[in-house]
C-alpha cells in the first residue's frame, strides 16, 4: 500500500500503522521464502539442527534489514508512544543486552535441565522437539 492509495479521510497515525504493517509483512515474507527456495538452492538445508550456523547468519542479516527499514519508525517513538521509552541511547542498550542475556542463560541452564524427548511414533517429530542445543542458541538470538 503507498501513500496514493490510503485515503485521504484517514488519520495520520493510522496511515502509518498501515504502511508499518505493510512493510512487517513483505520482510516477513521475503524472508521466508528466502529461507525455503534461496537457502536449499544454495545447498544449505533449512534446519537449525543441520545448519544453525549458517542460519543464524541469514536471521543476522534479515535482523539488519528490519532495522533499517524500520529506523524511522524507531526515531518516533518518543514522540508518538504513551511513555518516553528508550530516550537514552545507554539505556537502550542495557535492556537489550539484558535481554539478550537472559535468553542465553535459558537456554544454556534451563532448557538442557529439561528431559530428553523419547519419540516412538512412526512419523516424524516437528523439528524444534528434536532440536540440538544449538538449535535453541541460534533460533534466541536471531529470531
Amino acid at each position: 500500500m503507498t501513500a496514493s492509495s490510503i485515503p485521504a479521510s484517514m488519520e495520520p497515525h493510522t496511515a502509518r500503522l498501515i504502511n508499518v504493517i505493510w512493510q512487517i509483512v513483505a520482510i516477513w515474507v521475503v524472508s521466508d521464502i528466502g529461507y525455503y527456495f534461496l537457502l536449499p538452492a544454495l545447498n544449505i538445508r533449512p534446519s537449525y539442527n543441520d545448519a544453525s550456523m549458517e542460519i543464524a547468519l541469514y536471521y543476522i542479516f534479515w535482523s539488519g534489514m528490519a532495522v533499517i527499514t524500520f529506523w524511522p519508525v524507531y526515531r518516533t517513538w518518543s514522540v508518538y508512544g504513551p511513555r518516553k521509552t528508550f530516550e537514552s541511547r545507554l539505556y537502550s542498550y542495557a535492556v537489550w543486552c539484558g535481554s539478550f542475556a537472559l535468553c542465553l542463560l535459558f537456554v544454556g541452564y534451563v532448557l538442557p535441565q529439561l528431559p530428553a524427548v523419547s519419540w516412538k511414533e512412526r512419523w516424524s517429530p516437528p523439528e524444534f522437539i528434536m532440536a540440538t542445543p544449538n538449535y535453541w542458541l541460534f533460533a534466541e538470538s536471531c529470531g
